[in-house]
């Protein structure tokens, strides 16, 4: 079979994250710089500084079109990477173990968080703010689940000295201090992660109580911070598939 394309996942998966990275930036500055008080008007009036994530991608022109060009960019690859891990954990671990049950769930919580960020993108907080809540609800916690799932099967391999369990098998040659690399930035990422969604509820809920000012601006940050947490968690594929090609070819 001759190859028309062959790509390096490395490079294919460093621009597949770009697109949401670089939407998401563009939104929340466009939005600052075109919409300030539009996009930071508080329900009870307090001063805010700084756009919620959903007022910034999903309100105003031309940054709601941005945000949905960027995720219908990036969640289609991302469903081929779901399917790259959950081949990768079957080829890895023994039939019926405990860890072939984790890669279909890593797999199921993968897809979930995909198709709920797909969908709270294209139904903003405007157009039906109770089905984009639980949307977000719904992508928050399977990015959560398959975060934590995914971190539990290399952090094993690492805790056991297993250094090369994922790696040694017939796909993959990822090195003992790439894998460890993973591992670590995973456990980093997943705790940032859990931490800024935590805050992001806690200063929502005192927002929504108390109405301080600023409070709503400390939600917003620690909402960027739950996003490019779990943009930075899944960029380490990079390092779970550093010899793998993405390949179109002509048989």
């Amino acid at each position: 079979m001759s190859h028309l394309v062959k790509i390096p996942f490395r490079t294919f998966y460093v621009v597949v994250a770009s697109f949401p990275l670089l939407a998401f930036f563009s939104c929340v500055i466009l939005s600052i710089l075109r919409n300030f008080d539009e996009v930071t008007a508080t329900h009870c009036q307090v001063q805010n500084y700084l756009p919620s994530i959903s007022t910034a991608v999903g309100d105003t022109f031309p940054q709601k079109y941005i945000w949905r060009i960027g995720i219908a960019l990036h969640c289609t690859p991302r469903f081929l990477v779901t399917l790259m891990y959950y081949k990768h954990f079957q080829n890895s671990f023994p039939i019926n173990s405990r860890w072939q049950t984790s890669a279909s769930a890593i797999l199921i919580f993968q897809n979930l968080e995909i198709t709920s960020l797909v969908g709270l993108s294209y139904i903003s907080s405007v157009e039906d703010f109770p089905v984009h809540q639980k949307l977000f609800v719904t992508f928050v916690i399977s990015a959560l689940v398959s975060m934590s799932l995914l971190y539990a099967v290399y952090a094993y391999a690492s805790n056991n000295r297993l250094y090369g369990l994922l790696s040694n098998c017939h796909d993959n040659h990822t090195s003992p201090r790439l894998e460890m690399k993973s591992t670590r930035y995973k456990f980093i990422l997943l705790n940032v992660n859990f931490a800024a969604f935590c805050l992001s509820v806690y200063f929502y809920v005192r927002h929504n109580w108390y109405c301080e000012p600023g409070m709503y601006t400390l939600f917003a940050l620690a909402e960027y911070f739950v996003v490019l947490s779990n943009i930075g968690y899944h960029l380490t594929a990079v390092w779970d598939f550093p010899n793998q090609y993405i390949i179109v070819g002509a048989g």
